[in-house]
């Protein structure tokens, strides 16, 4: 038979989407069997190495992994920064080639680099920690077809781009349960998770984050309940539902405080500010601090007294484990697949985006002395489950696993036959209507982008001003739907003859009704701005 031809199929197969249809016919393909030996040498993947739990917990499995005998190369797309979480002194570095752009031509550099570092490397194992990137499937392929075993780890839920609303984004796990199919090992975060991913493909396997054990600083337990929210500053992780929350809480317990940990993108610059303004107009100022990116969140954890989690989506939260070593309970948004939902000690839930019922969980704990401590006896206990002693063992296991020559995989239940089958058949179905939606939704768009819109919105004009969107400039659609997803919330500028930034300084009047709501600005203008003879900029 002869070798896959990979940049002839980069070439062909240039959407997302199309990459399912790729990974169902080389489903079989003898080309992507692994050739068993002793792993000695693992490469590994993620885009960056700071500000994020994925970041936090690629930085301590290296440390696992060396310290176990392994050698160990890393692959980023972003170079080394001093922000960037510590590595073992003995850790090689390889920048892969910028696809921001994701054309067949940088697509095909980036293949070529990763195979060329994977050889020159004598790299054994491939550990890949980036599930919704859009190179999984011709990383994967970079691996496999030189007969390296290719090891997929979900940080994130299965479910996660459901609540997008963008159908491109919901029919991604579609997508995904294709190309997984092919991957030697596919790693999630719960039994839950773990029992999806079987259902694709029969090497899932259910593993936990590593967790550093609890640094002992100087820091003192707070006096008065003090509440820590840790995470990115961005719209998935919610930071605007534990200020809600807080000022539920304080209406009965008003020396309840909140600190915030987590740096912010710049692209999410916008959606901090709006953070702030909520926090100003709630009065919260003296009561919440922002403390932004804290490398070493130790002394934060320890003055705390309990954590607070509102994210939409969670495949793990990092920060759930690493408040348990300190003995701080949690409570959070209720994610019934997670594993902290499988093992509740020490755990809380509220409702989904429901801060009075969290307010009512925290106020119920901190106003029971002994209820607070049974959770922080509860939460140090439940802690042990994420220590290198109990995880190293179980990556040890897997890479001698990869060891053994390929075999048919034991067959499963009738049972779990019949729940394959069902998903498979769901996530058909719905694979077939979203692209029907998508459809619609373009057609919508275009129509708009020629009426409606057109005042505040030319499609050539926003791809020349932005150079962040160089990827998508010749396709209108595209344009489009970045403008109303991300452009307005940011302020764009995406026309010649409007700039909402310019508008609002223009009429003290518009800035006193819309403050920083920057879609406001736009919609005004469409609506009444032009008929009322006001300038656009």
């Amino acid at each position: 038979m002869e070798p896959l031809n990979c940049n002839a199929l980069i070439d062909q197969y240039t959407t997302y989407s199309s990459q399912a249809d790729l990974a169902r016919k080389i489903f079989d393909s003898s080309l992507l069997h692994t050739s068993p030996k002793t792993v000695q040498t693992v490469g590994t993947f993620y885009y960056r190495l700071n500000n994020g739990g994925v970041e936090h917990v690629l930085s301590r499995l290296i440390a696992f992994w060396t310290a176990a005998g392994y050698r160990v190369v890393l692959f980023t797309d972003k170079p080394p920064c001093p922000e960037d979480y510590p590595l073992p002194r003995n850790v090689t570095r390889y920048l892969l080639p910028d696809t921001f752009t994701l054309t067949p031509e940088t697509r095909k550099l980036r293949f070529a680099a990763l195979q060329s570092a994977i050889e020159s490397e004598h790299i054994d194992a491939f550990v890949h920690h980036a599930f919704l990137s859009h190179n999984l499937l011709w990383d994967l392929l970079a691996v496999k077809t030189l007969g390296v075993p290719f090891i997929e780890y979900i940080h994130g839920a299965f479910s996660c781009q459901f609540p997008s609303g963008d159908p491109a984004e919901m029919d991604q796990l579609y997508v995904l349960t294709r190309i997984l199919r092919l991957a030697d090992r596919v790693i999630s975060l719960s039994h839950s998770y773990n029992r999806f991913w079987q259902a694709f493909n029969p090497g899932a396997e259910m593993f936990l984050n590593p967790c550093a054990p609890p640094k002992e600083t100087s820091t003192e337990k707070s006096k008065t309940p003090l509440i820590l929210w840790v995470g990115r500053i961005a719209p998935e992780k919610q930071p605007e539902e534990a200020v809600k929350v807080l000022s539920e809480v304080r209406k009965s317990m008003p020396d309840v405080r909140l600190k915030m940990l987590g740096g912010v993108d710049p692209e999410y610059q916008p959606y901090l500010d709006s953070l702030k303004s909520r926090i100003a107009a709630l009065g919260l100022e003296d009561a919440i601090s922002l403390e932004g990116y804290q490398p070493n969140p130790a002394p934060y954890y320890q003055e705390a007294t309990l954590l607070l989690v509102t994210s939409s989506g969670e495949g793990f939260c990092l920060a759930i484990a690493e408040a348990k070593t300190y003995g701080l309970p949690c409570v959070s948004y209720k994610r019934s697949c997670s594993y902290f939902a499988e093992d509740p000690q020490g755990y809380f839930t509220a409702p989904m985006n429901d801060p009075a019922a969290a307010a009512r969980v925290i106020t119920g704990l901190l106003g029971d002395p002994a209820a607070l401590a049974r959770a922080e006896k509860e939460a140090k206990k439940s802690a042990a489950a994420f220590s290198a002693a109990a995880l190293s063992s179980q990556w040890v296991r897997l890479f001698d696993s990869l060891t053994a020559p390929e075999s048919a995989p034991d067959s499963a239940s009738s049972a779990d036959s019949l729940v394959a089958n069902v998903l498979s058949t769901l996530l058909t179905d719905a694979h077939i209507g979203l692209g029907k939606l998508r459809t619609q939704q373009d057609t919508w768009r275009k129509d708009a982008a020629g009426g409606f819109l057109s005042s505040v919105f030319d499609a050539e004009y926003y791809a020349a001003a932005h150079p962040d969107l160089k990827s998508l400039a010749g396709s209108d659609v595209a344009l489009l739907r970045h403008f109303l997803d991300k452009g307005m919330r940011e302020g764009r500028q995406a026309c010649a003859s409007f700039d909402p930034k310019a508008y609002r300084d223009l009429y003290p009047d518009l800035k006193q009704a819309f403050g920083k709501d920057l879609p406001s600005y736009y919609l005004h203008y469409i609506l009444h701005g032009r008929s009322e003879g006001r300038r656009g900029k």
